[in-house]
């Protein structure tokens, strides 16, 4: 499965990771936030590698955009 990167001038960056050995993308634009209990099980951290970096910089440039 090739993740692709769609992006224009008025959306942040997608990230790319795997998680759980598939690959996703984070829409900065559709995260929202819900109970932990809703989650299943712990399958990976952003703070393995450098995700971390990544989804600041796309909240960073999203928020940035935002307020000119």
């Amino acid at each position: 499965m090739a993740a692709r990167r769609h992006h224009c001038a008025h959306q942040p960056p997608l990230p790319r990771f795997t998680v759980a050995g598939r690959p996703v993308i984070l829409d900065i634009l559709q995260t929202t936030a819900i109970p932990r209990g809703a989650l299943g099980p712990l399958v990976g951290s952003p703070a393995d590698d450098n995700s971390a970096t990544r989804i600041v910089a796309a909240v960073d440039e999203a928020i940035s955009r935002a307020h000119g």
